[in-house]
């Protein structure tokens, strides 16, 4: 006769003890309050710069002339130029914090340390800004005589 076979069986198969031991458990999402509270409080300062560098950056060749009038430096020679890299450092501060926050509150909600996010974005900003300054400084044919003369 033919082969014959077994029935299927009605219940699932049931898993035995692993020779390796149980699987690892992955750790709880957690954070500690210090690291809300300096991700928050750091995120909040970073919103008050960049809130305040709008008002600041987007006249940057008045502030700039304020600052030569102030100094006996003289007359900004473009003012225009100074205009410009003021926009560029008030919108991308705006985007540098839109990141930063975003980062940030992935990793507090992963239960991630997240205080170094803004850190950072706050370090970018500087270098930024110093870099959009000081290239409207240095093309300044005033400002250079100014910054030479003593030597």
């Amino acid at each position: 006769m033919g082969k014959q076979y077994a029935p299927p069986p009605t219940t699932p198969p049931v898993a035995g003890p692993s020779p390796f031991g149980p699987p690892p458990m992955a750790p709880a999402a957690t954070n500690t309050r210090w690291n809300v509270l300096i991700s928050t409080v750091l995120l909040a300062w970073g919103l008050f710069n960049v809130i305040a560098g709008f008002f600041q950056y987007s006249q940057l060749a008045a502030v700039l002339q304020s600052y030569y009038t102030a100094n006996g430096i003289g007359t900004l020679s473009d003012p225009g130029l100074a205009s410009k890299f003021g926009v560029v450092i008030v919108v991308a501060n705006t985007v540098i914090f839109l990141v930063v926050l975003i980062g940030t509150y992935r990793m507090l909600r992963r239960g991630r340390p997240a205080a170094y996010i803004p850190l950072l974005g706050g370090l970018l900003s500087v270098i930024l800004i110093v870099t959009c300054i000081g290239v409207v400084l240095y093309n300044d044919p005033t400002f250079m005589a100014f910054a030479t003369k003593g030597q």
